[in-house]
C-alpha cells in the first residue's frame, strides 16, 4: 500500500487496495477516459458530460479538463462528491458519467473512487503527486485500444503483477476450499489501522444461535472485516 500526501495539504491518498468495483468492462471504460483518441473518451466530451453534469456541478470545468493536452486528470474531477440524500444525487464526477450505474446512467462517488485506485494498482494509470492528477500509462494505452481478446491478455498480466493477487493465490494452491474469512486473516496487515478478519469461528457461533432469518441473511452479508473484504474482491 502506498500512502501520499497532497501538495496542497488535504491529507494522503492511500492506494493498493480496492474493496468494490468488479466488472471489467466497466474498468476498461475508466481506463479509456485517460486515452484521447478513444471512444470513450469522445463519447464524455461530445455528449454525456453535457447529457449528465449540468452547469452548476461543474460541467465546462470537466470539459476543459477532458480537452486538455496533455491529459492529465485531477482526482476531485474524476470522482466527485457525495449527495445527501444518496438518493437526490447529481453527477458531477467524469468516472461517474463513465460507468452506468443499476438503476441511473451513472454511478456515484464511492464506486467511482474505487474504479480509479483500480486501474491505478493494475498499472494502467499513474498518480502525479504534485498535482493530484491521474494520467495513462503505456500499458493502460494499450489495454485501452486493444480488442477483446488482447484485452483478456493484458488484463491477466496486470492481475498477476498486483501483489496481493499473487498473495490469495499462494494461499489457494493447495486447492483446498477457503473462506473470505479464511483468505482475509492472512492476506497480510491484520491488525493494522484498516485490516481487519472477523474470526470465522465467531460468525459460525452467532449464526448458529440466531434464529431470526432476516438476521441470519444480514449477517451473512454484511458481516466481515476490511481484510475479508480485500479478500473477496481479490478472489
Amino acid at each position: 500500500m502506498i500512502e501520499i500526501k497532497d501538495v496542497d495539504k488535504r491529507g494522503f491518498r492511500t492506494f493498493g487496495w480496492v474493496q468494490d468495483p468488479s466488472d471489467f468492462n466497466a474498468l476498461y471504460r475508466v481506463v479509456s477516459i485517460f486515452n484521447e483518441s478513444s471512444q470513450i473518451h469522445k463519447e464524455l466530451v461530445e455528449n454525456k458530460i453535457a447529457k449528465l453534469i449540468e452547469e452548476r456541478d461543474g460541467r465546462e470545468r470537466l470539459l476543459i479538463a477532458l480537452n486538455s493536452r496533455p491529459l492529465k486528470l485531477k482526482y476531485g474531477d474524476l470522482v466527485g462528491t457525495a449527495f445527501s440524500p444518496r438518493s437526490s444525487a447529481r453527477c458531477n464526477g467524469i468516472v461517474q458519467a463513465t460507468v452506468k450505474g443499476q438503476q441511473r446512467p451513472f454511478i456515484s462517488d464511492w464506486p467511482a473512487d474505487n474504479f480509479i485506485r483500480w486501474a491505478q494498482c493494475l498499472g494502467f494509470i499513474k498518480y502525479n503527486y504534485y498535482d493530484d492528477t491521474f494520467e495513462i500509462t503505456e500499458i493502460g494505452l494499450e489495454f485501452s485500444n486493444s480488442e477483446e481478446e488482447k484485452r483478456s491478455e493484458i488484463l491477466e498480466e496486470a492481475l498477476l503483477s498486483y501483489s496481493p493477487a499473487v498473495r490469495i493465490l499462494s494461499l489457494l494452491e493447495d486447492g483446498t476450499p477457503k473462506t473470505k474469512f479464511e483468505l482475509g486473516k492472512n492476506l497480510g496487515f491484520v491488525g493494522e489501522d484498516g485490516f481487519t478478519s472477523l474470526p470465522q469461528d465467531i460468525l459460525v457461533m452467532t449464526l448458529a444461535n440466531e434464529e431470526n432469518i432476516q438476521e441470519k441473511n444480514k449477517l451473512r452479508t454484511d458481516t466481515e472485516g476490511s481484510s475479508d473484504k480485500y479478500a473477496r474482491m481479490i478472489a
